[in-house]
């Protein structure tokens, strides 16, 4: 049995049971967190880059190369402060957790009643099917290990080699396998060509597999050009044009996105579009005049100012926007909407 007293992080409690790992984000987006800035995060000397509802959502996949060399992932999710830094107590209890479920011996399989023990852990969670898949997809590229069985199928597909209304058989995983090889096969080119005419059901699970790719520009201008034929529309449809948002958040081409900001800022019936906004492409708004416009479009939707509220608290809780966030409370060029929306969330401030 490990001596607790000689463990302080799980980088140290990981290379003592021998294994090497590799650290993934799974709040916002997947990606993957250096090994030196996870060590960095869990002695408090940064804070977290991206916090979801003020945690840390984050997969430690991990192997040993003189055993097995079978990989074992871990989902993990631990509270943080108000400065985005890990709360380590809550990081200990889960070490104490799991030495005394399964010593260091981490490459053997658990029996049930150490699974069972390991499933009630309070800092275990599960995420949702497609990033389960997404990050299925990504560690076997970043491993360099073979696609999944459902590649082809969804290769197949979206090459438009049977027609593009038989999707029924397309499987989530070889979506994200497609996804994470844009690269090869001529994927992306094929997605693009796609895109117009995909049916709602893949076009939706495709789009919540891109939003964690960097996206060559003929698929980036693709999913523009389906943003602006939406936006353009007197009623857009919310989830759609959500989703769409969603996979287009993590291209390259920043200006891209945000020059198709102040067209989709004038509907006032988008508030599912500006939540997506927030949760993929809060990147966008370090620039202090696209984050009033993002804060003024959220407070024009219907219950705008809780949407605000809630809004705030999501933005603010992320380390690099966080003094922009607190900066423009205090901005006198706001409108009267967003002046009483900052007013309802001083008054709920102050009844906490």
């Amino acid at each position: 049995m490990a001596n607790m007293h000689t463990l302080n992080t799980l980088s140290e409690f990981l290379l003592q049971a021998k294994t090497q790992f590799r650290v993934y984000d799974m709040g916002r987006k997947i990606s993957k967190i250096s090994t030196d800035d996870f060590m960095q995060f869990e002695s408090a000397q940064r804070p977290y880059p991206a916090p979801l509802q003020r945690h840390a959502q984050f997969a430690i996949t991990f192997w040993n190369k003189n055993e097995n060399n079978q990989h074992y992932i871990w989902f993990l999710k631990f509270p943080l402060d108000e400065q985005g830094l890990l709360i380590q107590g809550t990081r200990n209890t889960f070490l104490n957790m799991v030495v005394e479920s399964l010593g260091l011996m981490l490459e053997k399989t658990p029996s049930e009643e150490e699974q069972e023990r390991l499933a009630t852990n309070p800092y275990v969670f599960k995420p949702s099917t497609d990033k389960v898949a997404m990050l299925n997809a990504v560690i076997n590229r970043d491993f360099i290990r073979p696609e999944s069985k459902f590649y082809p199928i969804a290769q197949h597909y979206f090459a438009n080699k049977q027609g593009l209304d038989q999707w029924q058989e397309v499987g989530v995983q070889g979506i994200c396998d497609v996804a994470a090889r844009l690269n090869r096969d001529n994927n992306a080119a094929h997605l693009a060509a796609a895109l117009p005419q995909l049916p709602t059901e893949p076009l939706f699970s495709l789009c919540l597999a891109l939003e964690h790719e960097a996206l060559p520009t003929v698929l980036s201008e693709a999913l523009a050009t389906l943003i602006s034929q939406e936006i353009a529309l007197e009623k857009p449809d919310d989830v759609r044009l959500s989703m769409l948002i969603r996979a287009l958040s993590s291209a390259p081409a920043q200006g891209l996105r945000t020059d198709l900001y102040p067209a989709l800022f004038k509907h006032t019936d988008i508030s599912q579009t500006i939540v997506a906004l927030a949760g993929r492409c809060w990147h966008d708004f370090s620039d202090e005049v696209q984050l009033m416009a993002f804060f003024e479009a959220a407070v024009q939707q219907q219950q705008g100012e809780e949407l605000f509220v809630y809004l705030f608290s999501d933005l603010v809780a992320i380390p690099t926007l966080r003094d922009k966030v607190l900066t423009m409370l205090r901005n006198p060029n706001r409108s009267n909407k967003l002046g009483g929306a900052i007013g309802l969330l001083f008054r709920q401030k102050r009844s906490q």
